[in-house]
């Protein structure tokens, strides 16, 4: 398609361009910005998994009544006892208000005993003009300032 195409709206792809990415300032509003935790791991090979499961559950339901966990997601261990973890939150605040309630608090005391590595990920997700996601590091950006 060119660029001089129109869209649905009868406007050219151009002009349908400008309307979306307007800045990269109202890209980055609050309301157009998300907080992501990513959990890396590798799980020792004698750790309870219906303990780490159960842990992970009252967690969960606890963040979900706490407000702002947008989405949550837990994959399932691969041959090498990884695992990748990962949640969404309305904002940072709200994610660190869940990360000190109790639930959350047991489960992530069990790490140390139950996983041979682990690593906590945080970014800012924002999604382009296009709806492509965009990561950004939270300590990179944190460095910057």
């Amino acid at each position: 398609m060119d660029n001089n195409s129109n869209n649905s709206h009868g406007n050219t792809e151009d002009e349908h361009n400008r309307e979306c990415c307007k800045s990269t300032a109202e890209q980055n509003r609050a309301e157009n910005r998300f907080y992501m935790v990513v959990f890396r791991s590798i799980r020792a090979a004698d750790a309870d998994e219906e303990l780490l499961y159960a842990a992970d559950a009252e967690a969960h339901e606890e963040a979900k009544r706490s407000g702002g966990l947008l989405t949550y997601w837990y994959g399932s261990l691969n041959q090498e006892r990884e695992c990748f973890a990962t949640c969404i939150w309305r904002s940072r605040e709200d994610a660190i208000k869940a990360s000190k309630l109790p639930n959350h608090l047991k489960a992530a005391s069990l790490a140390s005993t139950k996983y041979d590595f682990y690593d906590l990920q945080r970014y800012w997700l924002t999604f382009s003009c296009a709806g492509e996601p965009i990561f950004d590091s939270v300590a990179s950006l944190i460095s910057e300032q």
